[in-house]
């Protein structure tokens, strides 16, 4: 890993009605996200990449799915959640 290339990570944040749900289920969300950040913070230090998943999609493809009745955020999330299953259960097909 190159010392001095930047790693930029982001992570998207819940809106307040799942953060709600959330604290009633008693996860605290803040001190979670801030763990896998701190997590793969360390692995980048200790100069290993750290696992991620993405999906990348624009409007324009999520208004095609919608014309085969398709609700596109629902189908990617599943999807993505798919993937995560796999990335932390090493089935990851690269």
């Amino acid at each position: 890993m190159d010392e001095n290339k930047e790693t930029k990570l982001e992570i998207f944040l819940p809106s307040p009605e799942h953060l709600a749900d959330l604290k009633e289920r008693g996860i605290d969300i803040e001190t979670e996200l801030a763990r896998i950040m701190c997590d793969n913070l360390k692995l980048i230090k200790a100069e290993k990449n750290p696992r991620k998943v993405g999906i990348a999609v624009t409007k324009e493809q999520m208004d095609g799915l919608q014309k085969y009745g398709i609700n596109a955020p629902e189908y990617l999330a599943v999807e993505l959640k798919k993937r995560i299953h796999d990335t932390l259960t090493n089935k990851r097909k690269d």
